[in-house]
């Protein structure tokens, strides 16, 4: 199976294995790094920004078990 695209926000999306870390900055505050620069995680409406990072981890995760 092919590497997925996961949205990070409205205007970006990233590869899978192109996720270098994900961190939690306090509040509704979530930052994804990637080779090609860091984006700020979309926090869904009625999650919290740890809930938001947890749920975006597990869509990578998933995608790379499922890409080798």
């Amino acid at each position: 199976m092919a590497d997925q695209l996961i949205r990070v926000n409205s205007e970006n999306y990233v590869m899978a294995s192109d996720v270098l870390g994900v961190r939690f900055a306090g509040g509704r505050n979530v930052t994804v790094a990637t080779s090609t620069g860091c984006y700020s995680l979309d926090v869904e409406r009625d999650k919290t920004g740890i809930e938001s990072m947890n749920r975006f981890i597990s869509e990578v995760n998933k995608a790379l078990r499922n890409h080798h």
